[in-house]
């Protein structure tokens, strides 16, 4: 009877200690797995546009109407996952496929990209575009602005990309779309207007 209390009394000391250990191991793997951060590496640009808009404390007052606002909508992809860390913003390792070049036609088909120029401010900066505030950057050209994403400058990584992009057309020629170039497929949209 003595020797069956001691093996029982064994038994339950090796089952506590069992549930120990496996409690143990669970609550590191959830320590692993919660410190395991999912990012999205890349993005592609999915829609671009180019709207007309009004900015009261502009640049420029006297040449207000003829201010745009380039913008790219993006989807972030190319998930990958990191041990331990805080958690990144998507999208900082730069566009997936190259930008060839950005173009804007008027109504007569004529490419009038060379009418457009920026202020060249690369850091940002806040305006108020039609009534609500805004943070944009200016690039000095489209051209600049493709360069700018092709090389994966700091203005273009991450969610900077969906900032605006200030822009002011030199010309009394009305535009009509604007196209993004890409070495197999082209995207396109048809620019915003404001009616004054």
């Amino acid at each position: 009877m003595r020797i069956q209390q001691l093996l029982n009394a064994h038994t339950t000391i090796l089952d506590r200690m069992k549930n120990i250990i496996l409690f143990i191991l669970w609550a590191l793997i959830a320590v692993a797995l919660s410190s395991c951060q999912s990012r999205k590496d890349n993005y592609i640009i999915k829609s671009v546009s180019f709207k007309q808009v009004s900015i009261s404390d502009s640049l420029n007052n006297n040449h207000n109407k003829n201010l745009y606002i380039l913008k790219f909508d993006v989807e972030f992809c190319n998930r990958t996952y990191t041990w331990g860390g805080s958690s990144v913003s998507p999208g900082l390792k730069g566009m997936l496929c190259p930008v060839d070049s950005i173009r804007v036609y008027d109504t007569y088909n004529r490419d009038i990209t060379d009418k457009i120029s920026g202020y060249g401010f690369d850091f940002g900066q806040y305006f108020t575009i039609n009534g609500k505030k805004e943070f944009v950057y200016s690039p000095l050209s489209l051209d600049k602005m493709a360069k700018e994403i092709n090389n994966k400058e700091l203005s273009t990584l991450g969610l900077k990309i969906t900032d605006g992009r200030l822009f002011e057309l030199d010309t009394v020629v009305v535009p009509q779309y604007i196209q993004v170039y890409y070495s197999d497929s082209v995207l396109s949209s048809k620019i915003e207007l404001i009616n004054y």
